[in-house]
């Protein structure tokens, strides 16, 4: 499941904080292009991460951008393509044979779809033009072993027009078929922006509904299709609790077979004041309830075990003009269980995945003191903890010296430090111990035999992570 924004957004919020952390991981590698943001990010079979997004300039060329890092948020490889003069990264997944699939848009040349393998070597391409397919919302593999496409197509070039879409194909990419979403009234206009498959087979999707006679103007859109794109249900929202601008971001599976939707609402799309709402529904997408979380931008949701939900967006300071990366987990019945806020810059997330070791990643864009956009990332724990590097600690917490090590090396604690553990390759705990507040300590590694281990230092604003080599 995925969200992509198919209409203007702007990220003014306000909330007070329960918790704000530094920024994990800030790809500044990619500043030479221009601009650069995140809008996917998944967990791969290693362990690490696989993103994508876009990178590059409106006076140059927007390339679409797919990257893979390891576990501590190191990039291994990455891609940058163009098949037009404005392209865009929608969505990466894994694939069964441990390579990954893509999707993206460009800008009036359509879809596509791109396997990737391990190491960023393109295997097929494959494009789809025959409708005037405008945006991606989402990707998921199915569990037929295809892959379905969610998004938006215009119906013409002269007046506003455009309707949801489905594009089904085969583990190759070849197209099955495809459907367009709508209620059939000329006067209104679908847009999809997530996709999941039901537990029965069936696909669902979420989005909104523009209308050019109705009030309010901007509806939520849950609609569900056979497996074979044949429509079973559309329905909309009008009764949105805040807001006569809003959109359903993301949706998935909810506790009760029904679907939990991640929306954000507004009555000035230009304006400052945006809520987060969260909406439930039965099987049949009739809405149980709709309310106010919180004053944020939300962008994503997931289900994280049985009985809770994570979500991802952004919020603005209210110390400062800044905007911060947010991360929440919910109970099933919307109540908030824990809030964090990440980046001292301008930050937002698009989107968030629960992780193998039951802790969440989340990846979007931040806006640096340069005034460029860089693609960003948090690795943390259940709780929101940090357990990936932090570029502000790069020096200072810097935190090893020297590395690689024969056996000796020093410790710089950062602010905060509260203990310390390295962990060899198997996730073996070797040495641990008190931290000291922006002390050095040196640690002793000679007895231990020649390779990489993870130095860990807990801090009261989470968890930091860097890796050693011994040889």
């Amino acid at each position: 499941m995925k969200r992509i924004i198919l209409i203007p957004l702007c990220f003014f919020f306000f909330q007070a904080a329960i918790c704000q952390h530094n920024l994990g991981k800030v790809f500044q590698e990619f500043s030479p292009y221009g601009d650069a943001a995140a809008n996917s990010v998944g967990q791969n079979y290693e362990g690490g991460y696989i993103m994508a997004g876009y990178s590059g300039t409106y006076t140059d060329t927007i390339k679409a951008l797919f990257f893979r890092t390891n576990p501590i948020g190191d990039t291994l490889w990455s891609v940058r393509l163009a098949l037009g003069q404005i392209n865009n990264g929608a969505e990466i997944i894994p694939t069964p044979d441990s390579c990954f699939m893509a999707t993206g848009s460009v800008q009036g040349g359509g879809i596509f779809m791109i396997k990737l393998s391990q190491t960023g070597h393109v295997m097929w391409l494959k494009r789809y033009q025959d409708r005037a397919y405008q945006g991606v919302g989402g990707l998921i593999r199915t569990s037929d072993n295809g892959y379905l496409v969610c998004g938006r197509v215009d119906q013409s070039t002269s007046v506003i027009s455009y309707t949801a879409y489905l594009l089904k194909t085969n583990y190759q990419g070849d197209t099955l078929w495809t459907r367009l979403i709508d209620d059939g009234n000329p006067a209104t206009f679908e847009s999809a922006t997530s996709v999941v498959e039901t537990p029965d087979g069936h696909y669902a999707i979420c989005g909104y509904q523009d209308n050019l006679v109705l009030q309010p103007p901007t509806m939520v859109l849950v609609a569900e299709t056979q497996n074979n794109g044949d429509l079973i249900f559309l329905k909309t929202c009008p009764n949105v609790i805040h807001g006569q601008f809003c959109n359903a971001n993301d949706l998935c599976i909810a506790d009760n077979g029904g679907f939990m939707v991640a929306i954000t609402a507004t009555d000035d799309p230009w304006g400052t004041d945006w809520k987060f709402q969260l909406m439930k529904t039965d099987l049949n997408g009739d809405t149980l309830w709709t309310r106010v979380v919180n004053s944020a931008g939300v962008y994503s949701i997931e289900k994280a075990g049985s009985n809770m939900y994570v979500v991802c967006g952004t919020n603005h300071d209210p110390d400062s003009t800044a905007y911060r990366g947010y991360l929440a987990t919910l109970d099933p019945a919307g109540n908030l269980i824990m809030e964090r806020f990440y980046g001292s810059e301008n930050c937002c997330f698009f989107e968030v995945r629960v992780t193998s070791d039951n802790g969440y990643v989340a990846a979007g864009r931040s806006l640096s003191s340069d005034q460029k956009e860089y693609p960003c990332m948090v690795k943390t724990d259940a709780e929101g903890l940090f357990t990936a590097v932090s570029p502000a600690y790069k020096e200072q917490a810097g935190i090893l010296f020297p590395n690689p090590t024969t056996g000796l090396c020093k410790v710089c604690f950062p602010p905060g430090a509260i203990s310390f553990g390295i962990y060899n390759q198997v996730g073996k705990l070797i040495l641990s111990g008190v931290g000291q507040d922006s002390a050095t300590q040196w640690i002793h590694l000679e007895n231990q035999p020649d390779g990489c281990y993870l130095v860990k230092v807990v801090t009261g604003d989470g968890l930091v992570i860097q890796k050693i080599i011994k040889r």
